[in-house]
């Protein structure tokens, strides 16, 4: 009696690395460290929410091809990792896509490879995503975001749309809640609670002159006060000293009364 074998479908190597030498310059290198403790750290209380850099995204089974590397992806309603942690992120297994992405521009990219990208975000339902271009000298030109439109009509339809840019040249990441700000040639991720606006910080340091002031001139009451007090107590110690004198003169007066005039026996 035979029996029919099933054909096995071939195991498919998903690679974590190029194997090449891929080196970045130091503004990319100390954005992607500075915004994945922050990132991380503003997570830190959320066991659903996966944080990682510079890790290969593949989004179709069966096909190495089809990859992204986002510098910063952050991803909301992650399942548990494998305990040596993950090789790569893999949407068919992980069932859930990244909500946020971020790239750094930090050499020159042709502008169809960027459309590319983004193009690449809307289609795989990336709710944000932002390029940083650390090589711009004008701070309002060096972040671009952009936040996916659904349809409710048409949920395959997928548009997005241009965040403004806010202040000095952040935008609000309503994603990660928090607010990425260039600094130089480095993209932060700041806490709007943390943040104290230049106006806050004018009334805080009025606050704390006027304080100042205000200690100054009560302490110079209080001595005013306490220089008083001890100008009291003196006259009323000097007073008391007299009273005490008088007191001490009038019965030396009668015991002399006494001696002079002693009392008849009858």
């Amino acid at each position: 009696m035979s029996s029919e074998s099933t054909p096995t479908k071939p195991e498919i190597h998903y690679p974590s690395s190029e194997g090449t030498d891929n080196g970045k310059t130091e503004a990319h290198v100390r954005t992607i460290a500075n915004l994945l403790l922050t990132v991380l750290d503003h997570f830190r209380e959320r066991s659903d929410v996966y944080v990682i850099g510079d890790m290969f995204w593949y989004y179709e089974e069966g096909s190495v091809e089809k990859r992204c590397t986002p510098d910063l992806m952050v991803v909301k309603g992650a399942k548990p990792g494998p305990p040596k942690g993950r090789m790569c992120w893999r949407s068919w297994v992980e069932e859930v896509t990244p909500c946020f992405v971020l790239e750094i521009i930090s050499e020159l990219i042709p502008a169809e490879d960027l459309n590319t990208r983004l193009q690449l975000y809307r289609e795989l339902g990336v709710s944000e995503y932002f390029l940083f271009d650390s090589r711009r000298e004008c701070p309002e030109s060096r972040l671009r975001g952009f936040r996916l439109l659904r349809s409710n009509d048409n949920p395959s339809s997928r548009n997005d749309e241009t965040l403004p840019l806010e202040g000095d040249g952040w935008i609000f990441s309503r994603e990660l809640g928090l607010r990425l700000t260039p600094q130089g040639q480095v993209l932060r991720a700041i806490n709007p609670s943390d943040q104290i606006s230049e106006s806050q910080m004018k009334d805080l340091v009025e606050h704390v002159r006027t304080m100042k002031r205000e200690s100054a001139v009560l302490r110079a009451s209080e001595a005013a006060k306490l220089r008083e007090l001890e100008r009291k107590t003196e006259f009323f110690r000097q007073l008391a000293d007299a009273e005490q004198l008088r007191a001490d003169k009038f019965l030396a007066e009668i015991e002399e009364l006494r001696r002079r005039f002693p009392p008849r026996n009858n």
